[in-house]
């Protein structure tokens, strides 16, 4: 499944669909948590190519399709790197889906290289886009599925102020966290890491999604 998902991001080399209206997709649901894959397609920083990182659209996709939460990916390569440049199209449809579906948590994935010594590094811009009882959730939540080394703040705090973390918590005022996922845990060969990053991500959304929170 993660594969045939992960064919439309994959199109054309991972520069995506370049006839595409806008440079981004977006799939709504009920759950109020909205998960982001801006780099599943290749994207431009300081006008050189960034290549996808691979399989974050396919295991946002996978995690919207499952818990019916919202979703938003990037279909194409544009002029815009979605989590670097201030402001742009792909931040103004996350104001707009948020706006419009009382969005109470973004969760913004990514994919670090295999050779990182971390499984997963959470962004927080150093505590100030979420709260540290939920981060320690989510800790918890990937601990239980076997996933152990959960660095925080480590390689990639998402401080920069063009990264989604900070325009969500910042300008919107919404909780907002970056995960950097080893790719070990995002390569669907690897059934049993692969499994164990969708149920941790699966388990999050219903937990942040649900209606007593």
């Amino acid at each position: 499944m993660a594969e045939i998902i992960e064919g439309q991001f994959s199109y054309n080399e991972y520069n995506g669909f370049e006839h595409s209206l806008v440079p981004y997709d977006v799939k709504l649901g009920t759950k109020p948590v909205l998960i982001s894959a801006p780099h599943s397609v290749n994207h431009m920083r300081n006008n050189n190519v960034k290549k996808a990182d691979l399989y974050t659209g396919a295991i946002a996709s996978l995690v919207q399709l499952t818990t019916n939460c919202l979703c938003i990916t990037s279909n194409r390569i544009s002029e815009e790197d979605p989590n670097y440049t201030i402001d742009g199209r792909y931040k103004d449809a996350i104001k707009e889906i948020c706006d419009q579906n009382d969005i109470r948590l973004v969760i913004d994935l990514h994919g670090a290289a295999i050779s990182r010594e971390f499984d997963i590094d959470l962004g927080t811009m150093h505590g100030t886009s979420i709260d540290e009882t939920s981060v320690t959730f989510m800790k918890n939540r990937f601990n239980e599925n076997k996933i152990k080394d959960i660095r925080l703040d480590d390689t990639f705090p998402a401080s920069h102020p063009g990264t989604i973390t900070h325009f969500t918590s910042q300008s919107l005022n919404i909780d907002a966290i970056q995960m950097e996922v080893n790719y070990r845990y995002r390569n669907p060969n690897n059934t049993t890491e692969f499994s164990a990053l969708l149920q941790s991500l699966i388990d999050i959304v219903e937990h942040f999604g649900k209606d007593s929170l």
